[in-house]
């Protein structure tokens, strides 16, 4: 779980989650210990991205090689969503300051 670079306490779950499936980067969260706003890092952003655009191509490239209706890709997908989320919400760094993506 991501520590607040303010106050330097660890974030719940539930904020980590949040935080971390917002669309606009620069929008940040408030840290629930001290209140001042969070960004996740520029960092984590590229990294979790690149993560959910490898898992794709996995459950996508997958399906023709073994031969797959698309039920049975859809039920190998789910741990694999399951797997990345998990991961995603570990991968999560803060910030300070919003970060642009570039």
């Amino acid at each position: 779980m991501p520590t607040c670079q303010n106050c330097g306490n660890r974030w719940s779950l539930k904020d980590t989650f949040k935080a971390a499936f917002k669309f606009n980067g620069n929008t940040g969260q408030k840290c629930a210990h001290c209140g001042e706003t969070q960004y996740v890092s520029k960092k984590s952003r590229n990294q979790t991205g690149i993560l959910a655009i490898i898992a794709f191509l996995a459950v996508v490239l997958i399906r023709p090689l073994l031969n797959q209706d698309v039920s049975t890709s859809l039920l190998l997908a789910m741990p694999i969503v399951g797997v990345l989320v998990i991961a995603i919400i570990y991968l999560i760094k803060l910030s300070n300051t919003p970060e642009t993506v570039r």
